[in-house]
């Protein structure tokens, strides 16, 4: 099957059910980078008051892409028709959520919770 043809508004529910899973995800991301930085700054507080130099925050910028979504929700929401034809891979990024886009930012935000556990429990980067 090459295409198929899906109402506009199943398209416009999953779309919204994406974008509020990556504003979770964004938002514990937040809450995350905020400790880790929080912990960071800390420790090198104490560090430059034994004289030592030469530190780098080591942090990832959380990934918000909500206003990809909103694009694309009001886009079908404009839509005329009320079914609409996707290909196979527009199937995967509007219902999956398989878009490029979308995969690095959930990376981003998956993987910055995972360094910051790791930074949390003592492995600040100090490097010179």
């Amino acid at each position: 099957m090459d295409t198929i043809t899906v109402d506009k508004k199943d398209i416009i529910k999953a779309l919204e059910k994406n974008k509020a899973k990556h504003i979770k995800a964004y938002e514990k991301a937040v809450i995350d980078y905020d400790k880790n930085a929080r912990k960071q700054l800390k420790e090198f507080s104490k560090k430059l008051d034994k004289g030592m130099m030469g530190m780098n925050l080591n942090l990832t910028t959380p990934d918000n892409k909500s206003h990809r979504y909103t694009k694309l929700i009001n886009m079908f929401k404009l839509e005329l028709r009320d079914e609409i034809e996707l290909t196979q891979h527009q199937f995967d990024e509007f219902i999956h959520d398989e878009f490029g886009w979308a995969r690095q930012a959930r990376e981003t935000n998956i993987s910055y919770r995972n360094t910051s556990t790791y930074a949390l429990s003592g492995g600040v980067s100090n490097s010179i």
